[in-house]
């Protein structure tokens, strides 16, 4: 009797159906062993049976192969990839019809082993118990049933990559994404920069009693912040259009709040600008 430890997956060329669908919606070996097919023991259980005598007694019970379903459970209980196994189905289907993946099938359950036709996709879906590929009106006539599914793991894995694997590129994700966001603040940074210049500018005009430029720029640069800074200028845009003076008449409110003071300082500005 084979069990589920003794087996490696992961160094044998092919997967059936369960094991496939089963890493690519939990991304984890347990059921990937468990579904293997060399595995002939899945454990027993304890049960109490009646016997003719009228005696009780304990007796081993054998778990038979475990179907789907315990897929599923497993994804609900611990959490998967996907939403719903059947996004993983989708999602196998699709590399199947774009040609990413070769599928083997027995066709009617007959003869060797073959290459499903990538243009068979088109009409194909997965079914189990028993696990095949078969057109979505299962009843079809004539239809061609493909069986003993078989699917490379090296193509799997490649596509659907461990979450470990998928972690350790993070770290470069991460950085483009912060030299991205740098770029982004330097722009927006510059823009409020203009942005201030026009402002002093209209207030010295209305004889507002500004000092200089930095009184209003010095409070403003650290809320270049992508949300602030649309809302702001949006703001800003908006009231040149229209010549209204109430945009200035609240900015000596709004600078007068030193960055950094108060926790609360971005919901006040937000606040005067009529921005929340």
């Amino acid at each position: 009797m084979t069990t589920a430890d003794s087996v490696d997956p992961f160094r044998k060329s092919y997967w059936n159906l369960i094991q496939t669908l089963a890493w690519i919606y939990l991304r984890t070996d347990e059921l990937v062993k468990l579904f293997d097919d060399e595995v002939t023991d899945w454990g027993s259980y304890k049960k109490e049976v009646i016997m003719p005598d009228g005696e009780r007694k304990v007796v081993d019970v054998t778990h038979g192969r475990p179907s789907i379903t315990l897929v599923v459970v497993n994804g609900v209980l611990n959490g998967a990839v996907f939403p719903e196994l059947t996004s993983a189905e989708s999602a196998l289907i699709n590399a199947l019809q774009e040609g990413k993946l070769v599928c083997l099938g027995l066709e009617n359950n007959r003869g060797d082993p073959q290459e499903i036709p990538r243009i068979a996709w088109a009409d194909l879906k997965f079914f189990h118990e028993p696990d095949i590929a078969g057109p979505a009106d299962y009843f079809r006539i004539g239809a061609t049933m493909w069986h003993s599914l078989k699917f490379s793991r090296a193509a799997v894995l490649r596509l659907w990559p461990s979450q470990e694997e998928k972690t350790t590129q993070q770290p470069i994700q991460t950085g483009e994404a912060n030299k991205t966001r740098a770029r982004s603040k330097a722009v927006r940074k510059e823009r409020i920069r203009e942005l201030v210049g026009d402002i002093y500018r209209e207030a010295k005009s209305r004889n507002m009693s500004w000092t200089a430029r930095a009184e209003i720029e010095r409070p403003l640069l650290p809320y270049s912040k992508e949300e602030f800074y649309d809302a702001f200028y949006r703001k800003y845009s908006d009231a040149k259009k229209v010549k209204c003076s109430t945009f200035y008449d609240d900015l000596p409110q709004i600078v007068k709040f030193t960055p950094g003071r108060k926790p609360n300082q971005m919901n006040r500005i937000c606040d005067l600008l009529k921005l929340n």
